[in-house]
């Protein structure tokens, strides 16, 4: 997760041991800071003053670590167990693909007092989700690959079937919504605006590494607040090819 002025990230394995730890990197190119230890990276509050992270340990645990210093505060349990989790903009909740202890995975919206939480989805993994900026709509991408999208304390409706359009961000004014093809792992992958009124796409762009070498998969795109600029994140898969000599 990005913010303005700083990255927000987390690392295991060679780098940082068994247990995750969760880095804040600031854009000036100074070396990323070490937050917590045992915690995973969600994303930044709508202010940018708050860092969200779930634990590596117990997933039913959520905590908030204050950018500018400070103690931490925990978000009240709720029973639920978390994949994954991030704000709504209006800063008063969570969006959150979890389970209860009965019930398989499917989209949460959990208050930041830990009471109310509601699901707003059917059950069914759920990898890709874009919040419109007023906080009423969900839009995201059902196991079945359609293009769902759900008005919170009203009803879920199908925007899209005929392929699979994963949501990335709404527009501004909350009209359209960028999505990625998720159909096919041909580079370059297509980004379109949706209009969920008249249901046409319109292409934006077209995202692929420099160097493609290896590449096999656009795994996400990431658009600016403003519009204006693209990242995404690739899988690359390289092998090494060895010649043995003197072999009887």
């Amino acid at each position: 997760p990005t913010r303005r002025s700083s990255d927000l990230f987390d690392e295991s394995g060679e780098a940082a041991g068994t247990r995750s730890v969760a880095f804040v990197r600031k854009a000036d190119g100074a070396d990323a800071a070490r937050l917590a230890e045992g915690w995973l990276a969600q994303g930044f509050s709508p202010d940018s003053r708050e860092a969200l992270t779930l634990s590596f340990e117990n997933r039913r645990k959520l905590r908030l670590y204050p950018l500018s210093g400070g103690q931490p505060v925990d978000v009240p349990e709720t029973g639920l167990e978390y994949q994954w989790a991030r704000f709504f903009p209006d800063g008063a909740a969570l969006l959150a693909l979890a389970s209860e202890s009965s019930g398989g995975l499917r989209l949460f919206r959990v208050p930041l007092n830990g009471v109310g939480a509601a699901p707003i989805s059917a059950p069914g993994m759920v990898r890709y989700a874009a919040v419109s900026p007023d906080s009423r709509r969900v839009a995201y991408l059902n196991a079945a690959g359609k293009l769902m999208e759900t008005v919170i304390g009203g009803e879920t409706r199908e925007l899209h079937a005929t392929e699979p359009l994963a949501p990335v961000q709404w527009t501004a004014d909350g009209e359209r919504l960028y999505v990625q093809h998720v159909r096919t792992t041909a580079l370059p992958s297509r980004v379109s605006k949706f209009d969920p009124a008249s249901g046409r796409l319109e292409t934006w762009k077209e995202v692929a590494p420099s160097d493609p070498t290896g590449v096999d998969l656009i795994t996400r795109v990431l658009i600016s607040p403003d519009e204006r600029q693209v990242v995404f994140s690739a899988r690359r898969i390289q092998s090494e090819l060895f010649t043995a000599i003197g072999l009887r």
